[in-house]
């Protein structure tokens, strides 16, 4: 491209230029088909014409059409996510927050293993609810 001094390339000539030369495996390959398209201006064509997002279709039958062409969207639980993060941080937060309540009252604080114990019965019982009562 830059040795013939071509002017400007089009997108998809780059474009297919850059996919025969990742095609090929060879770094090298890429790097010289990446560095002639620099030099000649046709890196910045292929890179801008992506850039601009196209507008939807403006009859109504066209959008409904461009939208079931889409892929589906992904599952998103958060609630789920949410409540074992929360659960995470009880573990971890309980135990901390009886330890300073303790050395502020000059108390005792319960031991380890009760706070294990109250930790395994409530991950047993949003276990339990979250699936309703059936057991996995």
């Amino acid at each position: 491209m830059a040795a013939t001094n071509v002017g400007k390339v089009p997108a998809k000539v780059v474009g297919a230029l850059v996919d025969a030369a990742v095609a090929t495996k060879d770094a090298r390959r890429v790097d010289a088909v990446l560095t002639v398209a620099k030099r000649s201006g046709g890196a910045r064509s292929y890179g801008s014409a992506a850039g601009s997002p196209k507008l939807p279709p403006s009859s109504p039958q066209a959008f409904q059409s461009s939208l079931q062409q889409c892929p589906e969207l992904p599952t998103d639980d958060r609630a789920t996510e949410t409540a074992a993060a929360l659960a995470a941080l009880a573990c971890v937060g309980f135990p901390a927050l009886a330890e300073v309540a303790a050395s502020i009252t000059g108390g005792d604080a319960p031991g380890p293993a009760t706070f294990t114990l109250v930790a395994d019965a409530a991950a047993f019982g949003a276990d339990a609810y979250l699936l309703g009562g059936e057991i996995a």
